[in-house]
């Protein structure tokens, strides 16, 4: 299941879940002989956590376009900090006064995020790219 305090979630892991929750609502058409048994139990789906989850998934999939990745907007300081400490040296040791300085990564994210777009899902705000 995909949740909005998720991390990270990656357009695969939401193609994968859409799948899985259609394969779920065929196969519940699948096992009734009457329609509107089969009528009933699909609109008792789509009514349900995962039926939501369903629209809200594939909602989410148009709004973030061909973007690969969402970084959830309470990590995404987080996520800044990691992407600068894998990619780029910050010498702080050594003489003076180099020894005395620090990263502002709170302003490295802020600038960060005009590269990506803002969406929501389940009212929680994530950062595409």
């Amino acid at each position: 299941m995909i949740t909005s305090t998720d991390n990270v979630i990656t357009r695969h892991d939401i193609e994968e879940r859409i799948e899985e929750l259609e394969s779920i609502r065929s196969d519940l058409q699948d096992t009734y002989d009457d329609m509107n048994d089969a009528e009933e139990a699909l609109t008792d789906f789509d009514n349900s956590d995962d039926g939501k989850e369903l629209i809200a998934l594939k909602e989410l999939l148009d709004d973030i376009g061909g973007c690969d990745e969402l970084i959830n907007d309470s990590y995404f300081l987080d996520y800044i900090k990691d992407i600068i400490d894998e990619c780029y040296e910050i010498n702080t040791s050594g003489d003076w006064p180099y020894r005395h300085m620090t990263m502002d990564y709170e302003a490295a994210a802020d600038e960060a995020k005009q590269d990506y777009t803002s969406v929501e899902f389940f009212g929680q705000t994530f950062w595409a790219r």
